[in-house]
């Protein structure tokens, strides 16, 4: 786990002006979407979109589902996603929802990258959804 986090730094570091020197790697941890929910006091039915990692920003802990897999183009995605909510933490922004803008935006060329014509569609985004989580002060 430690060499593919520190391969998909370094591409975050090459792909963003995020930075990637020097930093601690986060801990990850396995768990259940019952237990992810739980831990992030989600409610349960998260609409159509599957919760499939997480990050504690407190804890700077990573939570991914147990059946996340490393050989899992699309899972690697995800670990790549919190990754950069792991690094955000030095950078200042003016609202939650662009750091989800940059992480979301940072996943999509991951995969386009790696072949994934729409990357949106892969991960079950639609595009309302979308809007919901990468714009400031919508409602």
């Amino acid at each position: 786990m430690k060499e593919l986090m520190i391969s998909l730094l370094l591409w975050i570091g090459t792909n963003s002006t995020l930075m990637v020197e020097n930093v601690i790697l986060p801990q990850v941890k396995f768990t259940s979407s019952e237990e992810m929910h739980r831990i992030f006091s989600m409610e349960d039915n998260c609409g159509d979109t599957t919760v499939k990692a997480l990050y504690d920003i407190h804890n700077k802990e990573i939570y991914l589902l147990d059946d996340w897999d490393k050989s899992n183009l699309i899972d690697r995605s995800f670990l790549l996603h919190e990754l950069v909510h792991h690094l955000q933490k030095q950078k200042g922004y003016e609202c939650r929802q662009k750091k989800e803008e940059e992480a979301y935006e940072l996943q999509f060329k991951y995969l386009k990258e790696s072949a994934i014509d729409n990357p949106k569609e892969v991960l079950h985004i639609n595009d309302l959804f979308y809007i919901i989580m990468t714009t400031c002060d919508i409602f």
